[in-house]
């Protein structure tokens, strides 16, 4: 199935894997049902954001490894 991605071309582009356990929105592009999109990631009990109230200002990227990119705005 088709994913979106935040940048995306021949030779560039991001991509961040799903995994197991992640719920997803889908759209179907032109409101046809045989062409489904995932538009994002959902967070829920088995997949939860790593935003927490006590990192809220942060921008974060987290690997499913545990590695952490993060810009802080409250610095």
């Amino acid at each position: 199935m088709r994913r979106a991605q935040p940048s995306a071309g021949e030779g560039y582009g991001m991509h961040f894997p799903l995994h197991i356990g992640s719920e997803v929105a889908i759209v179907h592009v032109n409101g046809d049902p045989d062409r489904p999109l995932i538009v994002g990631a959902v967070p829920n009990a088995a997949t939860q954001s790593p935003v927490i109230a006590g990192n809220a200002p942060q921008s974060r990227i987290r690997t499913g490894s545990g590695v952490v990119f993060e810009l802080d705005d409250d610095c």
